[in-house]
């Protein structure tokens, strides 16, 4: 994260993230992408068609349609995957 803070800062950009993921790992990245200012994110894509933006007025899409509208919508658009590995409680 620190090349890409530094990278945008030098150039005096404001980069526009898609984050691929869309549940915890997706909230983690968004804390820390607002604390360290390093971006906006735009979209958030993933798989699973049950699941909502984990983020407050940030849209999520499952398909890949939305994707090419998204990426001819934004300049200084990057993308940022925070997918893991979803396992079941065994009690």
């Amino acid at each position: 994260m620190n090349v890409l803070k530094s990278l945008f800062q030098s150039k005096k950009l404001i980069p526009n993230l898609i984050i691929w993921g869309g549940t915890g790992h997706a909230k983690v990245l968004a804390q820390i992408i607002h604390q360290e200012n390093i971006g906006k994110i735009c979209h958030i894509f993933g798989i699973n068609p049950n699941v909502k933006s984990p983020l407050i007025c940030t849209p999520i899409s499952h398909i890949l349609e939305s994707y090419h509208n998204i990426i001819q919508t934004y300049k200084n658009l990057f993308g940022i995957v925070a997918i893991g590995e979803q396992k079941e409680q065994i009690d």
